[in-house]
């Protein structure tokens, strides 16, 4: 009895620390959820709403709309998981435009490979002007522009012009055809059709005497009606160019879009966890390749200039200045003009994808000449620039530690901008998201930063004061006129400084006997020259006319930078005595200007009176608090409790909390109730499974014959089902513990004995084992309660 009372009382003292620490650990548990939250949402939200993964970007404008239209998709490559990924049926002679699905082994994946120019000669054919429109009502676009080519404005000569060709393929045969003498006059139809004079007389066809180019009027015909639709010349060479070419792939079961043109090699690839899917996009051009890679994130490496696709017509940049500036078509078609600014409009708004960004558990994402980034668990970041160097232009690497909390936690929470977690009347991210897409300049930034060190590389035109042709160096004034040197406010005229551009000497290499080397071609093994002390050698080099190509000089600065989004809002300035003195200055990183929080002070000198005064001025001091606990603003030190009261409007901690649980609190109880469910399935077999594995150790020997009489537990068993009881009935209070387990144990044998066929009397105290001893039954209690 003395330990059944220990246990009691270690169970009071167990109850009590449940109680104080129950606040803490569903505070933890909730604290946890918005990892998972953060990260998986993150992933999947804005691309489960989506009818597609171009749509999850936002709106991508022209891209979105040139996949969509119908007058394209005859011209780009395009398959989708995994069917209609391009064959390869030859290794040697592999197609030039590869669209791969096949290892897209669910979620959603697309691969597109675009062309760099669209021909749209080809389709008009298929769009028809509406049947009641005058003159040209039933005639498709190239029978249209036949005789608005040939017709000019004229109301007599447009109908006869009018389906003088009738397709793309008739204006191109015309106006490529070779030339062909005729043997004997005959009459040409404004097509190139045939057919013998009558009385001499062609009437209104064109007359080809003998000899002559058969032909040439139709030739002259079709390049007509092939320039119409451009400010260029007919050229055939031009036809044909542009097509897609290039490779993109999507990989994995999650969400992942390929993009590629000009032979560039894209590859996506997405993974799901915890049933949560990744987000990786991939765009490349130029030949180069991007790779992105995401499990449970959002990767990007996109370095397309999409915006240089351009609509044709017949090989030239698509132009209608000269069907709108037709009076007839004005007159009868003006309500399809229209339709003709939609063409001009998608043409000029397809902007360039420029981006380079990672977030998630595992995220990496390269970008051949842009850029490369890597984000481990929504903390760990990493961010290179790969562009070449530029003057006037930084190139940053950065190590940063990334506030995965910041997804939920605070107003302009990420979740809460894609209408998550109550909402928020902030939507800085879906703002940025098409900038950031098209521009090589911004990133997106999905998280805020703990802390982020940034190393910046700036480039710069190394300045020289200019001298004229005689070395004498050149003065001005304030506005860049030229001056004497003695002048008053003269200054130096200044210039970027130049060097000529070198390049190496090459020279044949040398056989063992002097002669020249050659390639098993023929062809002539070059090799650098070097100088008399063994380095190699250099010269200048020269244009087409012989002038020395110059390259001007420049100079790099490097600079170290350690921000947060966190702390400081802005640099502390102090104006005093004439003297202005910035504290921790501001820089940018990522499209965000921060504090330097090892930047060393700026001191200048104020012009005006304002800071001449006894008293020091300074500026607000806003400090950014991670976890929602809101910004606190020290604009009146001297008013503590306003100030707090204004501190508190921004804490958004609690209410986000609730939010949270709001969206968890289902999740929890259904897996909840599951575990429930277990557990007393679970307990209604413990009886008979003790029994049973405690009967071969000999505690319980039924008598010879007694298969039908009951089993009677013995006190080891009477010890475990006693304690099991207590567990299942209201062992957390002493009254129910003086019970000794037994409503507890009746309860037990009452849940189990439909199903384990166990005896329906109470399967009993240690009284009932008579057959043991109290000694053992103490004991067997005591093992067990421990």
């Amino acid at each position: 009895m003395a330990q059944r009372h220990m246990n009691r009382a270690a169970r009071r003292r167990a109850h009590k620390d449940r109680r104080r620490t129950g606040r803490a650990t569903r505070t933890a548990v909730t604290l946890g959820a918005t990892t998972a939250l953060g990260l998986g949402l993150l992933g999947g939200v804005g691309a489960a709403r989506a009818e597609s993964p171009l749509d999850a970007l936002g709106d991508l404008g022209g891209i979105t709309a040139l996949l969509d239209n119908d007058m394209i998709k005859d011209f780009i490559e395009v398959c989708q998981n995994p069917d209609g990924s391009t064959p390869v049926p030859d290794v040697e002679h592999p197609p030039v435009a590869v669209a791969d699905c096949s290892q897209s082994t669910g979620g959603t994946g697309v691969a597109v490979v675009l062309p760099d120019s669209v021909e749209i000669a080809p389709l008009l054919e298929n769009y028809k002007v509406p049947d009641d429109t005058a003159i040209v009502g039933g005639k498709n676009m190239i029978e249209m522009v036949s005789g608005l080519a040939l017709g000019g404005s004229s109301i007599v000569e447009v109908p006869y012009y009018l389906g003088t060709f009738k397709s793309y393929d008739a204006v191109l045969k015309a106006a490529t055809a070779e030339p062909e003498l005729a043997t004997k006059d005959t009459c040409v139809s404004p097509n190139g059709s045939r057919s013998n004079p009558f009385l001499g007389s062609c009437l209104l066809n064109t007359k080809v005497k003998k000899n002559q180019d058969l032909n040439a009027p139709a030739r002259k015909n079709a390049i007509k009606v092939a320039e119409y639709l451009t400010n260029g010349k007919f050229d055939p060479a031009a036809l044909g160019q542009g097509a897609p070419s290039g490779t993109a792939t999507v990989k994995g079961d999650g969400m992942k879009v390929a993009l590629a043109m000009r032979g560039g090699h894209a590859t996506a690839v997405a993974d799901t966890l915890f049933g949560l899917p990744g987000v990786a996009l991939a765009g490349a051009d130029h030949g180069q390749t991007s790779t992105a890679t995401s499990q449970l994130g959002f990767a990007t490496a996109l370095n397309m200039d999409t915006d240089q696709i351009k609509l044709t017509y017949f090989g030239q940049e698509l132009d209608f200045t000269k069907l709108k500036s037709n009076d007839l078509v004005s007159g009868l078609a003006g309500d399809q003009l229209g339709e003709l600014d939609e063409i001009e409009k998608l043409q000029k708004s397809i902007p360039a994808l420029k981006e380079v960004s990672c977030y998630g558990v595992n995220t990496t994402a390269t970008a051949e000449g842009l850029g490369t980034c890597s984000n481990y668990l929504g903390t760990f970041d990493y961010y290179q620039d790969l562009r070449a160097a530029k003057a006037g232009e930084s190139r940053q690497t950065q190590y940063g530690l990334t506030d995965v909390s910041s997804l939920v936690f605070g107003n302009d929470a990420l979740l809460k901008q894609f209408g998550l977690l109550g909402g928020s009347e902030s939507t800085a991210f879906m703002d940025s998201l098409l900038p950031a897409l098209t521009s090589e300049d911004q990133r997106l930034k999905f998280a805020k930063d703990f802390v982020r060190f940034t190393q910046d590389v700036r480039t710069e035109n190394v300045m020289e004061q200019a001298a004229d042709a005689d070395g004498n160096l050149l003065w001005v004034d304030a506005d860049g006129r030229p001056v004497a040197k003695d002048a008053t406010g003269a200054l130096p005229k200044m210039q970027v400084k130049q060097r000529p551009v070198m390049i190496p000497v090459m020279v044949q290499a040398k056989n063992d006997d002097g002669s020249g080397k050659v390639d098993e071609n023929g062809k002539p093994v070059m090799v650098q020259d070097k100088n008399a002390d063994g380095s190699l050698k250099f010269e200048e080099k020269k244009d087409s006319t012989g002038t020395t190509v110059m390259e001007n000089v420049t100079e790099t600065v490097t600079a170290a930078w350690l921000t947060s989004d966190y702390g400081l809002r802005e640099p502390i300035t102090i104006e005093w005595m004439g003297q202005k003195i910035v504290l921790f200055p501001a820089v940018e990183v990522n499209g965000t200007t921060r504090p330097n929080l090892i930047g060393a002070p700026e001191i200048t000198k104020i012009v005006n009176d304002s800071g001449k005064g006894l008293l020091p001025k300074v500026s607000l001091v806003q400090i950014d608090n991670a976890f929602g606990l809101g910004t606190l603003s020290l604009d009146n030190p001297f008013d503590p409790i306003t100030t707090i009261k204004s501190y508190l409007k921004t804490v958004t901690l609690d209410d986000d909390l609730k939010e949270i649980n709001k969206l968890v609190q289902p999740v929890i109880e259904d897996a909840a109730s599951g575990l429930v469910d277990d557990a007393k399935s679970g307990l209604k077999d413990i009886p008979n499974t003790v029994t049973d594995s405690l009967s071969g150790l000999g505690g319980t020997t039924p008598p010879s014959g007694a298969g039908d009489q009951e089993q009677r537990p013995t006190a080891l068993t009477s010890g475990v089902l006693d304690n099991r009881g207590s567990l299942n009935g209201q062992s957390g209070q002493d009254s129910q513990d003086d019970q000794d387990g037994q409503a507890g144990t009746r309860g037990l044998e009452d849940s189990a004995g439909d199903q384990s066929g166990a005896p329906t009397e109470s399967l009993g105290t240690p009284s009932d084992s008579g057959s043991q001893d109290e000694n053992k039954t103490e004991s067997a209690q005591t093992g067990t309660s421990e």
